[in-house]
């Protein structure tokens, strides 16, 4: 299990600054095509365009993570977890698929919700889909998404607030995507927890691993930089055994290199045409140093164990 040495935490801000730099890349990779999403250009003041193998990258994590979620919400019209959610526009996107669970809820720093939630108040297709929409403190509140103003490492009061927004007798999928890795390792095992408790879940889990090697120390480097330290970047079979270890019923990790060749050939053969890359190599070790995992708990009854890439 990969540890960095002692060093100061990363600042909440710069982690904070990780979500803006995350929209820019998907909405530049949207511009030219990689997928569909009309919405995350409301979210993007001066859009930069990125280069090809980070297009490439975002391609594989949104499609895998797409492919994860639907196959929760062919099963159960559940309700639906976003650690960490950002700026993300999983609703928008999940609404135009006429896949909706039945409710959502983004959970982020306040600061961050503050603004989606201007972005949103200010925009009338954004509202559109948004039924008994109030924005309370200044945070959005639906009958479908609600977000939540809430720091991850509070275990006590998330597990407090999500039993009161959730109907514990609903399946609940949970997302994060970069999110355990800047945690230290007893805060993610209490998010782990917590969402061990509802009794039929499923968590899907996108982080970066394997940074042993020369890649990885580059890849910390270039993290440091930015003010930002990854407490905890586990092995595949680390990040699998921390859900085992946690009352989880089985789950399962694999490399985005391999989930990426777990796409739809056409869709792969597709984008693969959009640019030329740069360095093919680059995009490799850049998936090879991904991972998602999905872990579930309870929910047989209403197929989760069947739930694959």
């Amino acid at each position: 299990m990969f540890r960095e040495p002692a060093a100061p935490e990363s600042s909440d801000n710069a982690v904070l600054a990780t979500n803006d730099d995350a929209t820019e890349c998907k909405c530049s990779a949207v511009r030219l095509g990689y997928w569909s999403d009309s919405y995350v250009n409301f979210f993007v003041r001066n859009p930069q365009r990125r280069p090809p193998e980070i297009h490439r990258g975002y391609f594989a994590r949104v499609k895998v993570l797409e492919k994860l979620i639907c196959g929760f919400l062919q099963r159960t019209s559940g309700q639906v977890v976003s650690f960490g959610a950002g700026f993300d526009t999983l609703f928008w996107r999940l609404n135009d698929l006429n896949m909706l669970p039945s409710r959502m809820v983004e959970v982020d720093f306040g600061p961050v919700l503050m603004r989606k939630s201007k972005v949103v108040q200010r925009n009338s297709v954004l509202q559109a889909s948004l039924e008994n929409l109030t924005f309370e403190g200044g945070l959005l509140r639906s009958n479908q998404l609600s977000y939540l103003a809430c720091d991850l490492r509070n275990a006590d009061r998330l597990q407090k607030t999500l039993t009161e927004l959730l109907d514990c007798n609903i399946p609940v999928l949970f997302l994060c995507e970069c999110v355990l890795s800047y945690l230290p390792e007893a805060n993610c095992h209490s998010l782990v927890k917590v969402a061990a408790s509802f009794p039929s879940s499923f968590f899907v889990s996108y982080e970066p691993c394997g940074l042993q090697d020369t890649f990885g120390r580059v890849m910390l480097d270039n993290l440091r930089a930015r003010g930002i330290k990854l407490v905890t970047a586990d092995s595949i079979e680390a990040y699998r055994q921390r859900f085992i270890g946690s009352g989880w019923d089985g789950a399962k990790a694999i490399t985005m290199e391999e989930a990426y060749g777990k796409l739809d050939a056409a869709e792969r053969r597709r984008v693969e045409r959009i640019e030329m890359l740069d360095e093919g190599e680059l995009l490799e070790q850049l998936l090879q140093h991904y991972c998602i995992c999905w872990a579930r708990k309870g929910g047989a009854s209403c197929g989760l164990d069947q739930i694959e890439l």
